[in-house]
């Protein structure tokens, strides 16, 4: 469950970056580098699911130490929400094998289109980009989605019971000329 906040709901779960990176790019700058990497991540918790990403950094190898911004799409499933994507810019720091970073929301699709907000990871990474930490942050969601439902409003009813008709049956004896006698029945209602 989220938890509410004024401005906004409380998340925080657990990130894991299974796989090393795939660098596409390195140029020198001076003494460091400019490097640009692919690579993915699995989040739990408040967020559950995977995102991709394409990292620009630049690397000091005096001291293994980088900054840089992230462009990550998350894909997966925020619990009362729904799914879809939600799109961040980031920027972080790695200083000795400890991750720091800011993420912002900068777009959604599904029911997470309009999902904003911001979060904060911190971690631990290898010199190959494997590693996993900790996130916690606050979103902007939209409200619970819940089947709707109509009131009718109807005019108190006003109920008169009428007695049902009851039948009662009359015997009459006809006698006729020749000295026969027939009988009949006539029904009689009332009520």
């Amino acid at each position: 469950m989220l938890a509410q906040l004024t401005g906004g709901s409380a998340v925080s779960g657990t990130w894991v970056n299974p796989t090393a990176i795939v660098i596409t790019s390195i140029t020198p700058d001076g003494a460091k580098f400019d490097i640009v990497y692919t690579s993915g991540t699995q989040w739990h918790g408040s967020l559950e699911g995977t995102t991709a990403f394409t990292a620009t950094n630049l690397f000091d190898p005096a001291t293994n130490d980088s900054t840089g911004t992230i462009d990550e799409t998350f894909t997966g499933s925020i619990p009362g929400v729904g799914s879809g994507t939600l799109r961040f810019t980031e920027q972080y720091s790695l200083h000795q094998g400890i991750v720091s970073l800011d993420a912002t929301v900068v777009s959604g699709t599904g029911q997470l289109s309009t999902v904003t907000g911001t979060i904060h990871f911190d971690g631990t990474s290898d010199d190959q980009g494997i590693g996993n930490g900790t996130y916690a942050g606050t979103l902007q969601l939209p409200p619970p989605t819940s089947s709707t439902s109509t009131t009718s409003t109807t005019a108190p009813s006003t109920t008169t019971q009428v007695p049902a008709p009851t039948t009662t049956t009359t015997s009459v004896a006809v006698s006729a000329s020749n000295g026969t006698t027939s009988s009949a029945a006539t029904p009689h209602f009332t009520g």
